[in-house]
């Protein structure tokens, strides 16, 4: 059988000082953004990783849209741009791509008969 519990004992000595510790640490944080549908509840994810020394958070946030915003007021007139070149008789303005580009529509629509 147990006997009856003693008196309480007098304070130990103080103990030695301890080794300092590692000190905290953070890597490079992480953050990313999805678009929910308008009325969605928003969400916000926080996930840890790595050492004591190094901890690395990243963060995930869905943001629902918001509601469509009302159509802005006509902006105003632009400045007249520059006059165009006036055409030359005799002057051919088409490239060779041009030219080689329009020939093969051509030869096409009329060797298969869509012309």
């Amino acid at each position: 059988a147990q006997g009856p519990q003693g008196d309480i004992g007098a304070t130990g000595a103080k103990g030695d000082k301890g080794d300092t510790g590692a000190a905290a640490g953070f890597g490079t944080p992480t953050a990313a953004v999805a678009a929910l549908a308008a009325g969605a509840t928003p969400t916000v994810q926080v996930s840890v990783s790595g050492a004591n020394t190094a901890k690395v958070f990243s963060f995930s946030f869905g943001i629902p849209k918001g509601d469509k915003g009302d159509k802005g007021d006509k902006g105003e007139t632009g400045a007249t741009g520059a006059a165009g070149a006036a055409p030359v008789r005799g002057t051919d303005y088409w490239t060779a791509a041009d030219i080689a580009t329009i020939k093969s529509y051509v030869d096409t629509a009329i060797l298969n008969g869509t012309w």
